[in-house]
């Protein structure tokens, strides 16, 4: 998974599951034979976050959808869409897969047709623009095999209602995990917190890098990610899981290394499992990406600790 600054420009479309697979199987044999075989002691792996194992892509989605939805529209990551567990393939045009984004992303209200024409189309006269979004919906609706899959009414467009969206179940578990952990309920809340990190895949709309009406939603989406990692990584914490701690912590600095909450936590990590060597280089990490990311230097809080460490004193 990649950081939002920095999206590949060369992922254009949607490739075909065997292609992913065999693009994935090229990548994990072109890793150093150390990402495969992290050392342990005493149970512990202790690897730093310059070894942690990308998330490899799924050939197929997990088909989350309920009884009744047929349709199912992936867009954390590469945008995919699933008929009965069928993969669609890609859109047929660069408008057709921009109108299907905007629709899927604005499903709470009907989007009126002239909001899709100045979007899309700005520089076309309204008879012109008009045409060409005439055009688009019905590469849609074709590629859906579903006459009423986009449906038209007072002058609105909008997705039918029973479709599956990863967005909306993402941002349902986090709200359910919310829920739980003012309730009290903590493993209810983690288990929601782990199901909602399973379903970010990547960035929204990931090879897309840039359409501009994306970059507000993508980055709160990402942010979200990151926040439920952070929750992940306390309550592994506080339970005394500490790999599952430290796991959390080299997601969120895969994506933001300047997290200085998730460095200390994972200097802390390494120090109290006897890895010292590996705390004091995390230390010198976070240095490097402060000041490459943010022009900035280590907090006091993170200075301390880094000393605590190097005199062996217990943190």
């Amino acid at each position: 998974m990649r950081p939002l600054p920095r999206p590949s420009p060369q992922r254009t479309g949607c490739a075909s599951p065997a292609t992913r697979t065999a693009r994935n199987s090229s990548r994990t044999s072109e890793r150093p034979a150390s990402l495969a075989n992290w050392s342990v002691g005493s149970g512990i792996a202790s690897c730093s976050l310059s070894y942690l194992p990308r998330r490899r892509r799924l050939a197929t989605p997990p088909f989350w959808a309920q009884p009744g939805q047929r349709l199912a529209v992936y867009c954390l990551g590469p945008l995919e869409i699933y008929r009965d567990h069928h993969n669609l393939g890609p859109l047929p045009g660069r408008r057709v897969r921009a109108v299907l984004q905007y629709l899927v992303t604005h499903r709470a209200t009907p989007v009126p047709r002239e909001v899709l024409m100045e979007r899309f189309w700005p520089e076309a006269t309204a008879s012109a623009a008009r045409n060409n979004l005439n055009v688009a919906i019905h590469g849609l609706r074709r590629y859906l095999d579903d006459s009423q899959g986009v449906r038209f009414a007072d002058g609105c467009y909008a997705l039918q209602p029973d479709l599956w969206v990863d967005i909306e179940e993402f941002e349902r578990l986090l709200a359910s995990a919310r829920h739980a952990e003012r309730s009290g309920r903590l493993d209810a809340a983690a288990h929601a917190w782990k199901a909602a990190e399973a379903l970010y895949r990547g960035p929204l709309f990931e090879d897309d890098p840039y359409e501009e009406w994306v970059f507000a939603r993508r980055r709160a989406l990402q942010d979200a990610y990151l926040a439920a990692l952070e929750r992940l990584a306390a309550h592994a914490w506080s339970s005394g899981d500490w790999m599952g701690c430290a796991t959390a912590c080299m997601k969120i600095l895969q994506l933001e290394p300047y997290r200085e909450g998730a460095q200390r936590d994972l200097m802390r990590y390494y120090a109290r499992n006897g890895f010292h060597e590996l705390a004091l280089r995390q230390y010198h990490e976070c240095v490097q990406a402060l000041r490459s990311g943010l022009d900035a230097t280590p907090s006091p809080e993170t200075t301390n600790l880094y000393e605590r460490i190097r005199r062996h004193e217990p943190v």
